[in-house]
């Protein structure tokens, strides 16, 4: 599924690289935990839970998603590096106690205590698939023998107070509720570009989570606008199953841009598909643009 040598590779170059831009590619940056609020959008809406396709980022989602009961869930990213992530929070999870994990989602990312993370790696060894382990053991070694190699360039800084923005991390009952819904749900991955998702997946969902990729589908389609982006919605609204529910997160909803980046501004979309995030201290300028079938 994911080239192993070559995704090292290319983590190596960008541990080299002292770079905050996002481009959304094969091998970039990744997300270690989730930037919005699925807490609430989760707990706001109702929706049928027999399968689910979400972006996979951080693995957020999905923790989310099987808090909530859903049964089967596909996910997909562009960046296969999320694959890596995905599997070393699910370990974390299977792993360690509830408040060892959420430490580990705020330090793990950090160029301190490498020969800690490396016995990490090792207790996690028979909780990670094979590829999985072989990758952190690899950059891991990497960054400890190499001065310039830091682990912090790999992953998109954030501030983010994890347990307000997800239901799993709610107390330690929601927290085993996941764990054990980890090991009976099945979870698919595709990696590819998230205009060819729809083509590429089997239809027929109850939710879909397409957090805010909209907000940087710019660097793919000049002059994003929103035409570009009903058409974006409608590729995914088309395998969605009757009753079944679309979000799309906004990160610039009190904004002139509420797609950042682009001149779709709110009143281009209807006032009856918006909600503003309330429950989230930092959330300003943030909510979700839904569509129902």
């Amino acid at each position: 599924m994911v080239d192993l040598e070559e995704a090292i590779d290319f983590s190596r170059s960008i541990m080299l690289n002292d770079s905050n831009d996002l481009i959304f590619s094969k091998y970039n940056k990744v997300f270690f935990v989730a930037t919005e609020c699925i807490r609430e959008y989760l707990e706001r809406e109702s929706f049928n839970k027999s399968r689910a396709l979400t972006v996979l980022a951080s693995g957020d989602q999905i923790f989310n998603l099987l808090h909530e009961g859903v049964e089967k869930i596909d996910a997909f990213d562009i960046n296969s590096l999320q694959y890596f992530v995905y599997h070393l929070k699910r370990a974390f999870l299977l792993r360690f106690p509830f408040d060892s994990y959420v430490v580990l989602c705020n330090s793990f990312g950090s160029d301190y205590a490498l020969e800690e993370k490396i016995k990490i790696i090792e207790m996690l060894k028979k909780y990670l698939p094979e590829d999985a382990y072989e990758y952190f053991r690899k950059i891991l070694e990497y960054a400890k023998k190499k001065k310039d190699a830091k682990i912090s360039n790999l992953i998109i800084p954030n501030s983010i107070d994890v347990e307000k923005l997800n239901s799993y991390l709610k107390s330690e009952e929601d927290y085993l509720k996941v764990r054990k819904s980890l090991k009976d749900v099945e979870v698919n991955m595709y990696f590819d570009n998230a205009l060819n998702i729809p083509i590429i997946v089997k239809p027929g969902y109850d939710i879909i989570l397409l957090s805010n990729i909209a907000d940087y589908l710019n660097q793919m389609i000049k002059g994003f606008n929103i035409y570009d982006f009903d058409k974006f919605i409608g590729s995914f609204f088309k395998i969605l199953n009757n009753q079944g529910l679309l979000i799309n997160y906004l990160f610039g909803l009190d904004t002139a841009s509420v797609i950042l980046g682009t001149c779709i501004s709110r009143s281009d979309l209807p006032d009856n598909s918006v909600c503003k995030i309330e429950t989230y201290p930092f959330s300003k300028n943030q909510g979700y643009y839904r569509v129902r079938k």
